[in-house]
């Protein structure tokens, strides 16, 4: 839609007029093509606050969406065993690397040991 009102307000192609409206609305702004009309300016202006709203609230959610993901099926978070801890004595304790925290580890990778 934006794309359609930029090639018919300034006459510009299919390709510049989405070009336009990704590089404006991503905030890029490269500068190579500029609205000329008060009209099509006035809508960049509209559409670039609008716009970063969209995006904000698009990550947002998906950011909010990842926090609440299950995890894979049949893995656990490894959870850090005390020295005396019955896990530990059968030798399944969690592992963690260096500074890293606890991995996530399968809970069937024992079997093999």
């Amino acid at each position: 839609m934006v794309t359609l009102f930029y090639r018919g307000a300034e006459g510009w192609s299919l390709l510049d007029s989405l070009y336009f409206s990704v590089v404006s609305l991503t905030t890029i702004g490269f500068g190579d093509l500029t609205p000329s009309s008060p009209g099509a300016k006035a809508f960049t202006i509209a559409h670039s606050l609008l716009g970063i709203g969209v995006i904000a609230a698009f990550i947002t959610t998906l950011a909010s969406a990842g926090a609440r993901r299950p995890r894979a099926a049949g893995y656990r978070m490894a959870q850090p065993a005390s020295a005396g801890s019955a896990s530990v004595r059968r030798g399944i304790h969690a592992r963690t690397e260096a500074g890293r925290g606890p991995r996530l580890t399968d809970p069937t990778a024992h079997r093999g040991w």
